[in-house]
């Protein structure tokens, strides 16, 4: 795996204020890659300051989870899997924070097999499932 921010059960490879070219984009977000192209076609329509990350497709996934904070930023504490779901908590600065909603969007690794029997990810309190195509 790649280098970034280590957490049980995966890596979060990069997170950044951006959103994707969407006029939904204030909503919750979450989607899973498991190819180049898709990662590629993502990346580029959220719009990120920095290079792309190289991820190993052979063996990984990516998950974009997209979602708004207030000044006060959020990151990622918690990857949790279990039967056939994945627990995306987030956690955010203490502190005075302004009611500003900035977007927020977070890639994270996670081995492909780990992510085999996954049909629901919830992230922040809000599920999202996904259906094998």
């Amino acid at each position: 795996m790649a280098c970034g921010q280590q957490i049980e059960n995966g890596i979060v490879l990069h997170n950044e204020r951006t959103a994707p070219d969407d006029p939904f984009s204030g909503n919750k977000i979450v989607g899973i890659m498991d190819d180049k192209d898709d990662f590629i076609n993502s990346w580029d329509s959220f719009n990120f300051e920095k290079d792309r990350p190289n991820v190993d497709f052979e063996e990984g996934a990516i998950i974009f989870a997209h979602t708004t904070e207030n000044s006060c930023a959020k990151d990622i504490n918690q990857l949790e899997i279990s039967d056939n779901r994945l627990l995306i908590d987030t956690d955010q600065e203490s502190g005075p924070c302004d009611d500003i909603g900035y977007q927020r969007t977070f890639i994270i690794q996670l081995d492909k097999e780990k992510l085999e029997n996954v049909k629901t990810v919830v992230f922040e309190n809000e599920e999202f499932r996904f259906v094998e195509q």
